[in-house]
């Protein structure tokens, strides 16, 4: 945490003014968010090392959002999974709900199960010869940057490093 404090304070203008327009906007995305721990760790990464980290947080701060959403009214959300889930899972909920297993619970279960899903495709992202499939004969993926302007950046965008923000255990 230091390492970011010292390298924000020994900054020239110019990396400085910019550096606080990153953090501001960190603190916008998540005002809770620890100012060392992850709007410094951004503008660092950022300026010096020209990496996509602010999109990095944002798409990582969508995906925490996804899994705050469980927390948010586990009762009616159970009801509803019930009523209008997929229908095959309907019955399942439906017996959850009616074996003394709590709406908490319940949304406790899918919200690891959600993580998990996450972070297997991401993992996969990062170790595309799990598919079997030879590089050289076939196109991979990578996650682009989109500026504002709505063009490619053409830096590429690194979410496994960010995965650790989403666990629900924290």
């Amino acid at each position: 945490m230091m390492f970011y404090e010292n390298w924000y304070k020994n900054l020239d203008g110019d990396k400085k003014a910019r550096a606080d327009i990153l953090i501001d906007k960190v603190q916008r995305m998540n005002p809770n968010s620890d100012r060392t721990a992850n709007a410094l760790g951004v503008a660092y990464a950022e300026i010096e090392r020209n990496a996509p980290a602010l999109s990095g947080y944002r798409f990582i701060h969508y995906l925490k959002k996804s899994l705050a959403e469980y927390d948010q009214d586990p009762s009616a959300r159970a009801m509803s999974l019930e009523k209008n889930g997929y229908p095959i899972i309907k019955e399942i909920i439906q017996k959850v709900n009616l074996a003394g297993i709590t709406p908490e619970e319940l949304m406790t279960l899918l919200k690891v199960f959600h993580f998990e899903g996450i972070m297997d495709t991401f993992y996969r992202f990062e170790h595309t010869y799990m598919d079997d499939l030879n590089d050289s004969e076939y196109p991979s993926f990578v996650i682009s940057e989109v500026g504002t302007d709505g063009e490619l950046t053409g830096r590429i965008v690194d979410v496994y490093g960010w995965l650790s923000e989403l666990n629900p255990s924290n």
